[in-house]
């Protein structure tokens, strides 16, 4: 078989998606000419497709040395390196690609991404998204990417980018999650759950898109499901946990409830043994650190525990579900924190229960709360729950609590507006 033929056929073969046959062409074809720049690059690509990054780096490294002036081989390792992690070097590579050829808007895309996934300057990486949207308006991953910065930002022109997209690619990864989400939170609760029983099919294992089908469907989420997605978002947004809630969303839980609990007990107020329930990154244990000689904290998130350790603010962290662990603890606390933590639970009753049976005598339990209106509690469209004042009178009267101390306060940001919630301040009668 002519060189030609054997090229020829392995790139059939990768159309095809029948890497294996395709990659032992590639190499076959590369032993006699080693040099031949796109089988280099086809055979890169192949490998990214394939997952085997390591052979993917080392095959579209050497169609760079080759081509040292190609946009698209810079392009495409850029997004291997994005693949590995390697931020740094995938904003290079993207970089030289726009150098290289300005008009080409897939490098943009590439930057915009790397940048984002680095955690650089939102203005810039928005730049980046909207050039490359502005180069070529028909790619649907350029969609979703401007679909999301408005989603995060609050915007409702996140519709139009998430439907423009799906209409190019109705098969782009995460898509149906995505547009789901967006009409859920714009009250389109049919559409929602339509597009995330479809986001399910697909993707049967993601825990996000089944657990707002639920809430779409008004429906209560199952524990297990409430459990595997609260700990994969904690995960996901433990580094930058503390940057995006106090310093761009203005939460101040932890303070709040310091002053709250001041304002009852004294400037010099000191516990014996407190734990903090939900402790994620340790915000309530450096609040609470001088007024408790001993400060536990739970966690269901390992992400965010390694977070809160980095602090040093705790004498102990202990990782799982806040009911479990203090139904398996044989210690008595005079102090419960939970800031921010019963948005993620609804039903308060078992873990008043459990409280209860851990308080030390005369212990005190201070949390937040959203508020809602009403005699229970709502799951929202969020996805985080509130509570009405009454609920909450209710369920401590019923364990045994008092309700001591009490103040609607702000909690954080929410696009342009604050969300409102209480801080509570408990005592066992």
């Amino acid at each position: 078989m002519s060189a030609d033929k054997l090229f020829q056929k392995a790139f059939d073969k990768h159309r095809q998606m029948q890497f294996r046959e395709a990659a032992d062409l590639y190499r076959k074809f590369l032993k006699h000419n080693p040099n031949h720049l796109d089988a280099n690059y086809l055979l890169g690509t192949l490998y990214a497709q394939s997952d085997n990054l390591s052979e993917a780096e080392r095959f579209l490294s050497r169609a760079e040395a080759i081509n040292p002036a190609s946009a698209l081989v810079k392009v495409n390792l850029g997004n291997l390196y994005k693949a590995q992690g390697k931020y740094d070097k995938a904003v290079e590579c993207f970089t030289r690609a726009i150098q290289l050829k300005p008009d080409l808007p897939q490098a943009y895309f590439g930057l915009g991404s790397a940048l984002e996934l680095r955690g650089d300057n939102e203005q810039q990486t928005n730049d980046c998204y909207f050039k490359a949207l502005s180069l070529d308006p028909s790619i649907p991953e350029v969609h979703q990417a401007v679909g999301r910065r408005y989603f995060k930002a609050r915007k409702p022109e996140a519709l139009d980018h998430f439907e423009t997209a799906k209409r190019l690619n109705s098969e782009l990864p995460e898509i149906d999650r995505d547009l789901g989400l967006a009409y859920l939170r714009y009250e389109r609760s049919p559409e929602a759950a339509e597009c995330l029983k479809i986001a399910v099919t697909k993707c049967p294992d993601d825990a996000t898109a089944r657990f707002f089908l639920a809430v779409a469907q008004g429906e209560e989420p199952d524990p297990e499901l409430k459990k595997k997605y609260y700990q994969e978002e904690f995960d996901r947004f433990a580094p930058t946990f503390d940057g995006l809630l106090v310093d761009k969303l203005g939460y101040r839980g932890p303070s709040q409830l310091v002053d709250l609990t001041k304002e009852h007990c004294g400037n010099e107020i000191k516990f014996n043994n407190a734990i903090d329930l939900g402790c994620g990154t340790g915000l309530s244990g450096v609040a609470f650190r001088d007024h408790a000689r001993t400060l536990s904290g739970i966690d269901i998130s390992e992400k965010m525990l390694e977070a809160a350790a980095g602090k040093n603010c705790y004498d102990r962290l202990l990782r799982g579900n806040i009911l479990e662990v203090l139904i398996t603890c044989e210690e008595k606390f005079d102090l419960f924190i939970a800031a921010d933590v019963f948005i993620y639970i609804g039903d308060l009753a078992p873990l008043f229960q459990e409280v209860k049976a851990r308080a030390d005598r005369n212990a005190m339990l201070v949390f937040t709360t959203e508020s809602c209106d009403g005699e229970g509690f709502v799951l929202k469209a969020s996805g985080r729950y509130a509570h009405s004042p009454a609920y909450i009178h209710s369920v401590a009267d019923h364990y045994g609590f008092k309700v001591m101390g009490e103040k609607e306060v702000q909690l954080r940001t929410e696009g342009a507006d604050w969300i409102m919630g209480n801080c509570y301040l408990l005592t066992l009668r």
